[in-house]
């Protein structure tokens, strides 16, 4: 596990895409990243580059490149311990609003809003 100062050593697109991957289920892909953020597609795969190096991330084996997932399961926790309530809510509802566009409709979609809505309390505020 990363210790906390290794949060602080990074800059905010990193921190961005590492708040994304933990909010989102894995396996995350990189056409995902790319549409969330306001990151050019290069620069992101050379940030999800540095974070492979850093080892935070890895490719997901059965998917192979472009999907990512946390190396270790509790890093995602340590992420959004991170940031701030109100943070996670504004990221939730940018990824509600994402994937309600972009996911058919079914048991997957809903697992995932669920999942959202879970780890923001949205349903709290």
């Amino acid at each position: 596990m990363q210790r906390p100062d290794w949060w602080n050593n990074l800059d905010q697109e990193e921190k961005q895409i590492l708040i994304l991957i933990s909010m989102i289920p894995p396996p995350v892909s990189l056409d995902n990243l790319i549409d969330l953020t306001s990151i050019s597609a290069v620069k992101v795969l050379r940030l999800m580059e540095n974070l492979k190096k850093r080892k935070a991330i890895s490719v997901y084996d059965s998917l192979g490149n472009g999907y990512y997932n946390f190396r270790h399961p509790k890093l995602a926790e340590f992420v959004l311990q991170q940031i701030s309530d109100k943070r996670k809510q504004v990221e939730a509802k940018m990824l509600i609003s994402f994937f309600e566009g972009h996911l058919e409709e079914g048991l997957k979609k809903c697992l995932m809003m669920t999942h959202f809505y879970q780890i923001s309390a949205l349903m709290d505020s």
